[in-house]
């Protein structure tokens, strides 16, 4: 499952992003990772700006409200969310949670 709730209660998700790919978007989930397709390529950190900014708009949330924790120079990465519950960003990202 890509989401998951950090120990500081915000909200995680794990990505595998696929740079200079298009078109944009969420291709599905893969061992436990979102992938997403991005159209800037992985050079001078144009794929997580991109990253950072298409989810904020499928999020609808700022883009100061998406951090990457981890995986700058990867292609899996690991995000923090704020101004969202864990159950509003699988709504919004058409994801499953599983059953407490």
């Amino acid at each position: 499952m890509p989401l998951s709730l950090s120990t500081s209660g915000r909200v995680r998700l794990a990505v595998k992003v696929k740079p200079k790919s298009s078109p944009q978007g969420i291709t599905g989930v893969h061992n436990g990772e979102l992938v997403i397709r991005i159209s800037a390529p992985a050079l001078d950190n144009k794929a997580n700006f991109a990253l950072v900014a298409f989810l904020a708009k499928k999020l609808g949330i700022k883009k100061t409200e998406v951090l990457l924790v981890n995986g700058e120079k990867s292609r899996s990465k690991l995000l923090e969310l704020s101004g969202l519950s864990l159950a509003e960003a699988s709504t919004r990202l058409n994801l499953e949670l599983p059953e407490q």
